[in-house]
């Protein structure tokens, strides 16, 4: 296996997919178009870690033929059909004898031309010259120049981890380069990572508090806020759009979450669901907590949900200041309400 991993600052959350994509697919691409056989690309990512991961790549490009031609037919052969001047030097000119030559169909119509084995290059040395060519043709919505200005990029980057099997491949990325070695979570996790080879990748970011696969750190986000709404008898999943892009943007927003619940005083309640959710969804990134009444109408319950960035234990401390943060907005928001509601229409 082939992995590559771009370490970053903090990527825009919903930027952050868009690059896996185009990544993922360019480098499937590339990788046919050099005629490296492998079995699968992947690409997993987080805010601070754009990953490629090429599944059972072949450590050698398929050997090829490649047709060489020179003049045409009617230059190329004398009038006893032997080869004239001009092709014996355009077979000297490419390092050929003059018994490899042939009269071909090219493109052009018959010439003189050489066909020639052409042995398959070391898959490491391709995907060293041809990855960075990638990263620098990657569309980016927003760029960032860092250092002295030469590099420019979605955000500055700060390391690369390049292996196939068990050995570094050499390679520079906006000015970085290439090691043996990650980073785990800024706060949590070690600064320094070495990884052996890309089998282990995966689980020892996990002791570091980094979840790299997104399906995996979606199902932990998603289990969780889904365990405490049925704690309070209701949902989090209201299944409108904004609740669906709440969720991309958290995914990528932490890199190990962990979700915790707060309680949103009963004098709240009573505000109207868009400005609750405005509230919640929009200034904190908050989920609600909604049941359905005897009408089958949504409304909301006294909590919010939050996705935090950590182990759980350490969260506790942080729910206090989110509680904090969260009942100075909803005090604002009660204020304009009822501010807007004493001015008459007319």
């Amino acid at each position: 296996d082939f992995i590559l991993e771009i370490g970053t600052e903090e990527i825009p959350p919903l930027m952050v997919m868009p690059l896996l994509r185009e990544l993922e697919e360019k480098s499937e691409s590339k990788l046919k178009e050099k005629k490296i056989n492998f079995k699968k690309v992947k690409t997993f990512g987080t805010s601070r870690r754009l990953v490629l991961l090429i599944e059972e790549i072949d450590t050698f490009q398929k050997d090829s033929k490649e047709t060489i031609f020179g003049p045409p037919e009617k230059i190329a052969l004398n009038e006893d059909g032997s080869f004239s001047s001009a092709a014996l030097s355009f077979a000297k000119k490419i390092g050929a004898s003059a018994e490899e030559l042939k009269i071909l169909d090219g493109p052009k119509g018959k010439a003189v031309g050489v066909v020639k084995e052409v042995k398959g290059g070391k898959s490491s040395e391709i995907l060293s010259e041809e990855l960075p060519k990638i990263i620098d043709s990657l569309y980016l919505p927003k760029s960032m120049r860092w250092g002295e200005g030469d590099f420019v990029f979605i955000r500055p980057v700060r390391w690369v981890l390049a292996l196939i099997g068990n050995e570094a491949v050499a390679m520079t990325i906006k000015g970085v380069r290439s090691q043996k070695t990650t980073r785990g979570h800024r706060i949590w996790g070690r600064k320094e990572i070495e990884i052996s080879e890309p089998n282990e990748y995966l689980e020892k970011l996990r002791k570091e508090y980094i979840i790299a696969d997104i399906d995996e750190r979606k199902k932990k986000i998603t289990d969780e806020l889904q365990s405490f709404s049925e704690k309070v008898s209701g949902f989090w999943n209201d299944e409108s759009e904004e609740t669906e892009k709440l969720l991309e943007t958290v995914l990528f927003l932490s890199e190990y979450p962990t979700v915790v619940m707060g309680e949103i005083p009963s004098e709240f309640i009573s505000l109207p669901a868009p400005v609750l959710s405005t509230c919640l969804r929009e200034h904190q990134k908050f989920f609600g907590v909604f049941q359905k009444d005897g009408n089958g109408n949504i409304t909301s319950l006294p909590f919010f949900l939050a996705v935090c960035d950590g182990a759980k234990e350490l969260q506790e401390t942080v729910l206090e200041g989110l509680k904090s943060v969260t009942l100075a907005r909803l005090f604002d928001a009660k204020f304009f309400f009822e501010h807007d509601k004493s001015l008459k229409l007319e």
